[in-house]
């Protein structure tokens, strides 16, 4: 029976509360928040066969198809399937039908992507129909959006009693994913969501679905959901607010650590309209500078063209051109032109002193890497020392273990093993490895502290360091760095150690020239 009228439910309550022991009961309904079930929950007296329940599972789904004549089914073609579907019955007996007799799977995954007649009549006729008009604009406008809270659908559709025409729609047993469990953030149904954005073009104009991206865009930018609002952006075709949401978030991941963060979502904007926009540019030759990348001179070549028609304030243009400087050093450095970075830091060393904090930081590291080279290693600790504190001034305190392992390194040398891997480990147990560019400095310090061990013949201790290296790089998922330090494994096994005992870092030479390289191998 259906049993709707409020009459009925003093009666079932009594009824479901005071029934027979052995006597077991159905009750079939679209929320669970019924009074009396509470109490039932409560006594372990419930079976609840939910929505995840009642959704085919893949051999489910295979097991309907072959009853109704369809062919085994491919493990591809299964995937594909579920991928699609999702165990919605409903879905899965339409595109059936839709497939019509031949009963070719080909003809099943096509309807899935085609028209999906029996689908969208089912869409218009069921469902829709059974709602105001304002609760199908409100699914249609919501049908944008990958996933939803009540805050979120109510900005995008200007309902402000949002949360009651969605939690209709889930009371109405429409197919809406719950995405956590404090029942705050939905999606619908893939496929259902296809349905409600072709109904969505039909019923307005293409203005009028741009402006709601717009909304989303603005909604999730204010949330930090940067990916999704500059989808959204991008998908009105506003390049201007899709940089500018950019050029707010990217700058500010990059000085937490967040680098691949970063590199993704300016991944995320057109290359080709990347020149009209120089301060996404600056952003990319910075993560060119962090990363080494060979196509940091190409950048800073696209960004000084694109600065000479950009619309800026005279501070913040000079701003800009100073530290676009600084990159076209580093471009000049990582191709080893050591002659014209000198030529380049000896013209802005003037001008760079007064500059931006971050672009100073990055020239006095400039300047510590020079006159390590030059043999200055007192210098060079003295530049190194002024560059973190510019950085901690700058908010880029990750970039701090880079320049510890740089001064490490000085100090191995300069025939001081013994203080460079106390300063190894020093920089390895105080750093937080809990961003992207902290994991990489910390795995590339790991690697130097290889090197210095190997060099020392304490062989264990290379292996240690290699282990611990491994670890992070594998965090990162770099297959390079992967291989990089794997590739260890083939010289180790060819080293023969000198008998030092690796625990016992006090025996260690003081030098790591006392014994030639080619003596550590077979």
């Amino acid at each position: 029976h259906h049993a709707d009228a409020l009459a009925l439910k003093p009666v079932m309550t009594l009824f479901l509360e005071r029934r027979p022991s052995r006597l077991r009961v159905l009750v079939l309904g679209r929320q669970t928040t019924y009074g009396p079930l509470a109490r039932l929950y409560a006594a372990d007296q419930v079976v609840d066969v939910g929505e995840s329940e009642l959704r085919f599972k893949p051999v489910e789904m295979e097991d309907f198809l072959i009853q109704r004549g369809f062919p085994p089914l491919t493990p591809n073609a299964l995937a594909q399937l579920t991928d699609r579907v999702e165990g919605w019955i409903v879905a899965l007996q339409l595109l059936a039908a839709e497939a019509g007799k031949t009963r070719k799977i080909e003809g099943l995954l096509l309807a899935t992507e085609g028209r999906r007649t029996w689908l969208v009549q089912y869409l218009t006729t069921q469902i829709l129909a059974r709602f105001s008009l304002p609760q199908t604009e409100f699914l249609l406008r919501t049908s944008i959006l990958e996933r939803f809270n009540v805050s979120l659908a109510a900005a995008v559709t200007g309902v402000q009693a949002a949360d009651v025409v969605l939690s209709t729609t889930i009371e109405a047993g429409l197919p809406v994913v719950q995405l956590d469990s404090r029942h705050e953030w939905f999606r619908y149904h893939h496929l259902f969501q296809e349905l409600l954005q072709e109904q969505l073009h039909q019923a307005v104009d293409g203005a009028a679905i741009a402006g709601l991206h717009r909304r989303a865009a603005a909604w999730l930018a204010r949330h930090d959901q940067v990916t999704a609002a500059v989808r959204h952006a991008l998908a009105a075709e506003d390049l201007p607010l899709a940089a500018a949401i950019l050029e707010t978030a990217v700058r500010p991941e990059i000085l937490r650590g967040g680098t691949q963060q970063a590199q993704d979502w300016l991944s995320l904007f057109p290359n080709d309209a990347l020149d009209q926009y120089p301060r996404l540019l600056l952003d990319l030759c910075l993560l060119g500078l962090i990363g080494v990348r060979p196509n940091l001179a190409r950048l800073v070549a696209r960004a000084e063209v694109a600065l000479t028609s950009a619309e800026m304030a005279d501070k913040e243009r000079q701003q800009a051109q100073d530290e676009l400087s600084v990159y076209a050093i580093y471009a000049q450095f990582y191709k080893r032109n050591f002659a014209r970075v000198k030529e380049l830091v000896q013209e802005g060393e003037q001008r760079l002193a007064n500059s931006a904090t971050l672009t100073l930081a990055w020239f006095l590291h400039i300047q510590m890497h020079l006159a390590w080279y030059a043999g200055k290693p007192h210098y060079a600790v003295a530049k190194g020392n002024q560059a973190i504190e510019a950085f901690r001034d700058a908010g880029f305190d990750q970039v701090v273990i880079a320049i510890r392992r740089n001064q490490a390194q000085i100090s191995a040398t300069s025939g001081y093993a013994r203080q460079a891997l106390a300063m190894h480990r020093e920089i390895t147990t105080s750093a937080q490895p809990n961003r992207s560019f902290a994991i990489n400095e910390l795995a590339e310090t790991h690697a130097s502290a290889i090197s210095l061990h190997y060099w020392m013949d304490d062989i264990e201790g290379a292996k240690r360091e290699q282990h611990a290296a491994l670890a992070l790089a594998q965090r990162l998922a770099d297959p390079v760095l992967i291989r990089q330090i794997t590739s260890l494994n083939s010289l180790f096994s060819m080293a023969r150690t000198t008998g030092i005992p690796s625990e016992n870092e006090d025996s260690l030479p003081d030098t790591m020239g006392s014994v030639l390289p080619l003596n550590r191998l077979y």
